[in-house]
């Protein structure tokens, strides 16, 4: 049973990456949410933004979100800052790393 569920999950990872969406459908996304949020926004902070997602929308729009709350109106030098649960993540595997002992 736990080979056939972890098989199932399989496949519907290997869907999900087969049909990820590209860059100009996450541009696309960016720019309906800016537009709904009334956000003006330039294409060279969608392209940074886009680049760092690496095609995941989810980060992507989390991204925007990070950035607006670092600063709007929007720079054209603004860093991307990515998303708190990321820079966490990353912290506690450091921390990990750092204090593994031997067994």
């Amino acid at each position: 049973m736990f080979l056939l569920s972890l098989s199932l999950i399989a496949d519907r990872l290997m869907y999900l990456i087969l049909f990820a969406i590209d860059n100009l459908q996450i541009k696309a996304s960016l720019l309906e949410v800016c537009r709904g949020e009334n956000i003006d926004a330039n294409d060279r902070l969608f392209d940074r933004i886009i680049t760092g997602s690496n095609r995941n929308l989810r980060k992507a729009l989390l991204t925007l979100e990070a950035c607006k709350v670092q600063r709007y109106p929007f720079a054209d030098d603004q860093q991307i800052t990515k998303p708190d649960w990321e820079i966490y993540l990353h912290d506690t595997a450091v921390k990990v790393i750092q204090e593994q002992t031997p067994q």
